[in-house]
């Protein structure tokens, strides 16, 4: 989100404040205290809604890389056994991030996972109208049976608006995760039983650690031997090595892109436009275009294929469509690795416009430590970043 569009959230915010406030002390009665009590537990909420999700994950078998609460900048990280679980400044929304362990009743898992949150939702309100009865529904001015209530009221709308299926963004609800899931072909699940090292190796090879990025990246084929999202990823890291041509023969012996299934076909040719990307190979930056716009026509919300194909666009002089391509990635990334990367890109391409007003809005929110040093020097040639984290 750029300074421009907090601004807005900001203004839109107080606007909405302003008239809750003005309506909660006109002709002031204990019930209008509700508002106030629903908004209080909202986050209560979200937090039991997303370890819900979480826990039923654990118990049927899955693992969870990352549970985030809450959109917007990153405040608080830490880790709960291999999770980890990620605090952001806008309590309002959050996700899971599950992964199978193996394919059996994978449809059917995925399904539970999703319906848990709003579950644990469904599962409070009616364990309050156990406790309450009638007394859920009537008219009171005592604020602890209002403030009851309002948790009750707030649980249920929730749990409602979780479970409409809709899509948004680059996810969906709940109520259409369970419908897609039951619905789903096994590639979709066999795409992510390896995506707990697809993740951490991307971590690593945007942070340019080519070394940690193959340790990871092996430590995942021994597991799951030929995953070809791992092999993809592996030709990168021996691209960054300085090895390209052994990286461009390690992705032809996958195969064409367009034999494989829609979700494999996105991360090969997305792979193969970073290897170009790596290795700085300007004959091939046109091929390296084309792939991501392909894999955009699979995916054209995709986070990963707009930061890929703003990356080719600048290398090639396209400044104004680099821009807008990394701009609409940047409005879908929830991911705190792939945000510094749109950060020091956007700034990049924002110079290259000759609009150092936006250059200077992104690269003053970029944290240098964050990004590899060949792109810290482009981005920020006087910066002496520390040296690269997770």
């Amino acid at each position: 989100m750029n300074r421009n569009e907090r601004r807005a959230v900001a203004t839109i915010a107080l606007i909405l404040v302003s008239l809750f406030t003005a309506e909660l002390l006109s002709h002031y009665t204990p019930v209008k205290a509700s508002m106030l009590f629903v908004l209080l537990f909202w986050g209560p909420l979200l937090v039991l809604h997303e370890a819900a999700h979480a826990l039923v994950a654990r118990w049927l078998g899955w693992g969870v890389q990352e549970v985030v609460i809450g959109f917007g900048k990153e405040l608080y990280r830490f880790r709960i056994g291999s999770t980890l679980v990620r605090i952001r400044m806008v309590p309002i929304e959050g996700y899971i991030l599950p992964n199978p362990k193996s394919l059996e009743r994978a449809r059917l898992k995925s399904a539970l996972i999703y319906l848990a949150g709003p579950g644990s939702e469904l599962l409070l309100t009616l364990l309050l109208w156990v406790m309450l009865g009638d007394k859920l529904t009537a008219r009171t001015d005592d604020y602890s049976l209002i403030a009851v209530q309002s948790l009750a009221l707030a649980s249920l709308m929730g749990a409602g608006f979780n479970l409409l299926p809709y899509a948004s963004g680059s996810g969906v609800s709940d109520g259409l995760g369970a419908i897609v899931s039951l619905l789903a072909g096994d590639d979709v699940f066999k795409h992510r039983l390896s995506m707990h090292h697809v993740k951490a190796a991307r971590r690593w090879l945007y942070l340019e650690l080519w070394d940690r990025a193959l340790a990871e990246i092996d430590a995942g084929l021994e597991q799951h031997p030929g995953d070809e999202q791992l092999v993809g990823l592996r030709a990168v890291a021996i691209a960054g090595q300085g090895e390209p041509e052994r990286a461009i023969e390690l992705l032809e012996s996958l195969g064409h892109p367009n034999d494989k299934p829609m979700a494999l076909r996105h991360e090969l040719l997305l792979d193969a436009a970073w290897v170009v990307l790596v290795s700085n190979d300007h004959s091939l930056i046109h091929d390296a275009q084309q792939a991501c716009e392909r894999a955009l026509l699979d995916a054209e919300d995709s986070v990963r294929a707009n930061l890929m194909l703003g990356r080719t666009l600048l290398e090639r002089g396209q400044y104004e469509p680099a821009f807008d391509a990394l701009m609409h990635g940047y409005r879908q990334t929830v991911e705190a690795e792939e945000e510094p990367q749109f950060l020091a890109y956007l700034g990049i391409s924002a110079r290259g416009m000759q609009r150092s007003d936006y250059a200077e809005r992104f690269l003053s929110a970029l944290d240098p430590a964050a990004i590899g040093p060949t792109l810290r020097q482009r981005a920020i040639p006087d910066a002496d970043g520390e040296a690269p984290h997770p």
